[in-house]
């Protein structure tokens, strides 16, 4: 990651990060964040901001209400040692529907991080979520499909936290390629543990000197339930976009 994008990613994409994908994509620095990184630092920003507010919201209800409540029913001729002033208080503080709220809140922050810090998901606000989600359905007609709509976010965040809690199970493989021809060229055929960023059709990948086009891919059962189907290419020419690739010996 370069100075710039680090900067950029630590000042102002933990802000940006509230937003939903599809509302950061129009940004002009959409490219130049990193979002599960921004996400992560916004999302455990979040959840201590909610602790500080859940340790004053009690301290408010021990010093105002449980207090007032204790002293007067001591005074009424109550049998209450002052010492029950603060459980008092924290019974009356979870009554209040705002205690509620500032869980949420920290729930939200916690899983926006672990979002962030193992899954790769740049998860916003679910406030947000929700108001993109009804914006969305009523200018589905009106706009292009795009990348946000394909199940990122908080939709697509519990399969990504099964996917990384599946490769604690599953131990990190060497690839298997295969090689095999059919009546137009050569194919490669590559099952791996992981899956591979960024390897999506119709990329160009050099493996070895000899270049191929990603044709398809697709998650199946086993311990390398990543295939991936390229088909070789008479000819290449090296660029930035082209995939690297080196197969295991």
């Amino acid at each position: 990651m370069s100075r710039q994008k680090f900067v950029k990613t630590i000042l102002l994409g933990p802000i940006l990060s509230l937003l939903p994908r599809r509302w950061r994509e129009v940004q002009p620095l959409f490219s130049t964040i990193h979002w599960p990184m921004a996400a992560a630092i916004s999302g455990i920003a979040e959840f201590f901001v909610a602790l500080l507010a859940y340790v004053f919201w009690y301290s408010y209800s021990v010093t105002h209400w449980a207090r007032d409540a204790v002293y007067a029913a001591i005074n009424a001729g109550a049998d209450i040692p002052p010492t029950a002033q603060g459980f008092a208080g924290l019974a009356l503080m979870f009554l209040h529907p705002f205690t509620w709220l500032i869980a949420l809140c920290a729930l939200e922050g916690a899983v926006r991080f672990l979002g962030g810090a193992f899954a790769g998901e740049a998860l916003g606000i679910l406030p947000l979520f929700l108001a993109d989600k009804i914006l969305a359905r009523f200018t589905r007609g009106r706009r292009r499909r795009g990348p946000s709509d394909e199940g990122s976010g908080w939709s697509s965040f519990l399969p990504s936290i099964q996917r990384q809690i599946s490769f604690l199970w599953h131990p990190d493989l060497p690839d298997e390629v295969e090689y095999s021809a059919d009546e137009t060229g050569e194919l490669m055929s590559i099952r791996a543990s992981r899956p591979k960023s960024g390897w999506e059709p119709p990329r160009v990948v050099c493996c070895d000197g000899a270049y191929y086009r990603l044709e398809a891919s697709s998650e199946e059962c086993g311990a390398r339930p990543f295939v991936y189907a390229l088909r070789r290419l008479a000819t290449g020419v090296p660029g930035r976009s082209v995939i690297r690739y080196s197969a295991p010996s």
